[in-house]
């Protein structure tokens, strides 16, 4: 007796092409990637290119970034009225100066809450200079008052917006005498415009950072 023979089941020839081309476009995606990765790891970006080739803190206030000095600076100050080329003092320095302005919109609410509080405070310090009798700073602080109350009315009935602002400056001089002497002139030069321009001490290199054109 001849026994049966079993029935191979064969795949479809079209399938299996089907299948290994899918396998050979999954492969090529794969080595496709691999080789992006690699390019990208070798390719310079522009943080590579603004990155000095080193940063050293000299003091609280003084940094050494390849082979210059620098200080950087914030904006504590400012003017009670922003006028057209406020800050030509900083753009127009005659030296090397890099700035960075940032402006992001403030939360109404919080806002009003602040001046709130900032009244708050006033009219305490008021209260205590007239306990005190020390009626010379009295109508400072009313004039303080009356500025917050304005400003906190206009934001409740929607008449202004409020932005926070934050100025940015690295001072860069090749030696650290120079720098001392270019950053006294520059702090001078700015207090006269009421624009209270500070150091910042024990945190040089995040302040140095924040005024690179990184975004």
């Amino acid at each position: 007796m001849f026994g049966k023979k079993k029935k191979e089941i064969k795949k479809p020839v079209a399938e299996a092409s089907k299948d290994d081309a899918i396998d050979m476009i999954t492969n090529d995606e794969i080595d496709l990637n691999e080789k992006i990765k690699t390019y990208q790891k070798n390719v310079r970006t522009p943080k590579d290119c603004l990155a000095p080739s080193e940063i050293s803190v000299v003091d609280d206030e003084t940094l050494k970034v390849g082979e210059n000095y620098v200080r950087n600076y914030v904006m504590q100050g400012y003017p009670n009225a922003a006028y057209v080329g406020w800050l030509d003092k900083i753009y127009s320095y005659d030296g090397d100066l890099d700035t960075m302005v940032y402006v992001v919109p403030a939360d109404d609410r919080k806002a009003a809450d602040a001046l709130t509080r900032q009244i708050t405070a006033l009219e305490s310090q008021r209260q205590i200079e007239a306990e005190r009798g020390s009626i010379s700073n009295l109508s400072k602080y009313d004039q303080k008052i009356q500025l917050l109350k304005n400003e906190k009315a206009s934001i409740e009935m929607n008449n202004e917006s409020l932005y926070n602002v934050g100025i940015f400056s690295n001072l860069v001089c090749p030696t650290k005498e120079e720098l001392d002497k270019e950053g006294e002139q520059l702090e001078s030069a700015l207090q006269g415009q009421r624009m209270n321009f500070m150091p910042t001490a024990l945190r040089m290199v995040s302040g140095y950072k924040t005024a690179l054109p990184l975004m």
